[in-house]
């Protein structure tokens, strides 16, 4: 068995500088130069530049001006110089390109010290200085700048002449001297000058993960000359500092065995990396190898002298292997299941499992929540094996539901809204055959019964609860209308018997209300009716349940005809017991224009009216009258004539 894993060691304590190998420098982008030291297009090198270098009055000049004034040399026209790992990018030829320096700045047009600010700070393990010296040797001091605000020395560095010196980077392209107008004279290039060379600086260890901010060069001294030197830096490249990464394949010893190893796949860093192991005897490749168990440690060196520390455990294995598993990958919460440890190559004894410290290779656990079991064992060296199985839980589901209705008549339709918890599909049973899988179904009761509703939640198809709630949804038989008439439908009836009686033969039904077609209504169960005016009449009876149900059924026609004789009480008697108070003459109802007189045994009137809507009390303007017979004139239709004769009035 093999463990792979992923360490990032920041490189440290520097072991000093020393020449890099296979490293490449790039270009820093760079601001801060002070003067344009190359002629670029034209043919005026003055107009273009804005210093002298020497005091011959030399500049340098690129391709593009050495073409259009007819003369050889000159540098790269896109700026940039190329010597083996190196590259360096030199400032636009339109703006300033040099930093031009002197001992205090006492040459026209230098200054003592210069600073260079990157464009983007970032990390490096090496830095390099593109420059030269006019007028001899100059020697240069470099202070690094870190974003930190802390600083480092970069060293001091004695820069040759550019002409003729040693370890040149850049060689052989031509100097002219600042005019303002051709013909120019190329001098240097028949002895491979002017020359350009590099100054290194090693970052320490330390600096190197801190992103670099800036760059001060500063004029310490000149020599080589009796005039006074300068010195011109051009461009600045770097190496990018990336951290050492280590990834360790370990691979566990055997009990009593000296065969485990620990192999690193190292990157970053700067090449050649050196190993040293701290066993006896030293192992100095990347994988350390016959390792028995215990604690190793690697140091591992850059080409930059800069160290890192792996530090890497090789466990103790046993030959034997242990294989760990569970009678079900899932169980609801609190469900029983079997974990089992099958032992191979070897003998195992004393399993234990954890959590729950339960002895065996194979145990019974019910958890409440997922869990992840650990079995440990031992060979007969007593070495220690271990394997892990997950089982699974999945939490019991709660049923719940109610209903937005719970009582009605068919077509019942009833909303259930479901409230189960930790359920993922559910099966509903509405106790009337149907059943249904949806989350909150609708359904429709067509029949009258009280039925029981059973909902059972489910989780991943494995955990189930289920809700029965017994005798939930009541539907009640819609009520049905139905009644008899006496006497029956179309059978024209005087007016003045004209009494109907109405027979209630309704089912399911607990209230009524009848509409006897002449704006009269009655909430009795059988009751009768007396119109008031001839005419034909349809009657409608609505039949109620005890939860609002209603049916409805109507007879047509009930036919009333006026009298054809008219019926006169010929006595009375007002006394105010309600039997017979007032002189009702039923057929005078059907005869709105009638008109009625009475008068005493004298003649003298003592009531009269047109029409008989409220028929006589007894009274004349107010007063009882006294009993006596009465004599009465009656003026009904026109075709009838009129009716006299003598009424009673008693007391």
């Amino acid at each position: 068995m093999q463990t792979i894993s992923t360490i990032a060691l920041t490189l440290a304590l520097c072991a000093g500088a020393r020449e890099l190998c296979a490293q490449t420098y790039t270009p820093v982008n760079v601001s801060g130069f002070n003067h344009d030291v190359f002629a670029e297009s034209g043919t005026n090198a003055a107009a273009v530049t804005s210093t002298v270098l020497d005091l011959s009055d030399n500049i340098l000049y690129t391709a593009a001006f050495a073409a259009a004034n007819g003369i050889p040399g000159g540098v790269p026209d896109n700026g940039v110089i190329m010597n083996g790992a190196r590259t360096y990018q030199l400032a636009p030829y339109t703006a300033g390109n040099g930093l031009f320096l002197s001992a205090g700045g006492a040459v026209p047009n230098t200054v003592a010290a210069g600073v260079l600010t990157l464009a983007t700070p970032a990390t490096f393990s090496k830095l390099s200085l593109l420059l030269f010296s006019t007028e001899g040797n100059s020697t240069l001091t470099v202070t690094l700048h870190f974003t930190d605000g802390t600083t480092a020395a970069g060293g001091v560095l004695t820069i040759p002449d550019w002409f003729d010196g040693p370890n040149a980077v850049y060689a052989g392209f031509g100097r002219i001297t600042r005019n303002t107008a051709p013909p120019y004279v190329v001098d240097g290039l028949g002895g491979n000058n002017p020359r350009f060379y590099r100054f290194d600086i090693a970052l320490a260890c330390a600096s190197q993960a801190k992103p670099l901010a800036s760059v001060t060069i500063s004029y310490t001294s000149g020599g080589g000359s009796a005039f006074p030197p300068r010195a011109v830096v051009l461009a600045l490249s770097g190496v990018a500092y990336t951290p050492l990464e280590i990834t360790p394949a370990v691979s566990p010893a055997v009990c009593g065995s000296a065969n485990g190893s620990i192999a690193l796949d190292v990157s970053g860093g700067t090449a050649p990396l050196r190993f040293s192991w701290n066993t006896v005897p030293v192992q100095t490749q990347p994988a350390a190898v016959n390792l028995p168990a215990g604690s190793y440690t690697c140091t591992i060196t850059d080409a930059n002298g800069c160290s890192a520390i792996y530090q890497g455990d090789v466990p103790e294995a046993s030959g034997a292997v242990l294989t760990a598993s569970a009678s079900t990958d899932a169980v609801c919460a609190g469900t029983a299941a079997t974990l089992s440890a099958v032992a191979s190559g070897g003998v195992v004894v004393n399993y234990r499992w954890q959590p729950g410290n339960a002895a065996g290779s194979s145990v019974v656990v019910s958890p409440d929540t997922t869990t992840t079991y650990i079995v440990q064992a031992e060979d007969a060296f007593g070495c220690p094996l271990a394997d892990t199985v997950l089982l699974t839980v999945h939490p019991l589901p709660t049923a719940a539901f109610s209903a937005d209705t719970l009582t009605g008549c068919p077509a019942l339709p009833v909303a259930f809204t479901n409230q189960s918890q930790q359920a993922d599909n559910w099966q509903w049973d509405f106790g009337d055959g149907a059943r249904s899988a949806a989350e909150a179904p609708l359904h429709h009761y067509t029949a009258p019964g009280v039925y029981t509703v059973t909902l059972v939640a489910g989780k991943q198809q494995q955990c189930f609860d289920t809700l029965e709630q017994a005798a939930l949804i009541d539907v009640q038989p819609l009520p049905v209308a139905a009644f008899a008439t006496a006497p029956g439908i179309n059978t024209p009836l005087e007016y003045s018997e004209a009494l109907f009686s109405f027979s209630n033969r309704s089912q399911h039904a607990l209230s009524y209300r009848w509409d006897f077609g002449d704006s009269t209504t009655s909430g009795q169960t059988d009751p009768s009716h007396q119109y008031a005016a001839p005419g034909q009449y349809r009657v409608t009876l609505y039949a109620m349940n005890g939860i609002g149900c209603m049916d409805s059924s109507s007879q047509a026609w009930l036919v009333v005809v006026p009298d054809k004789v008219l019926r006169i009480p010929n006595a009375f008697s007002p006394n105010g017991d309600g039997v017979n108070d007032r002189w009702e003459i039923d057929g005078l109802r059907a005869i709105p224009g009638c008109r009625v007189q009475v008068f005493n045994r004298w003649g003298q009137p003592v009531y009269e009216s047109q029409g008989y809507a409220r028929p006589w009390d007894g009274t004349w303007r107010g007063k009882a009258l006294p009993v006596g017979t009465y004599y009465y004139v009656i003026t009904a239709r026109p075709q009838d004539g009129k009716y006299t004769g003598w009424v009673a009035l008693l007391r």
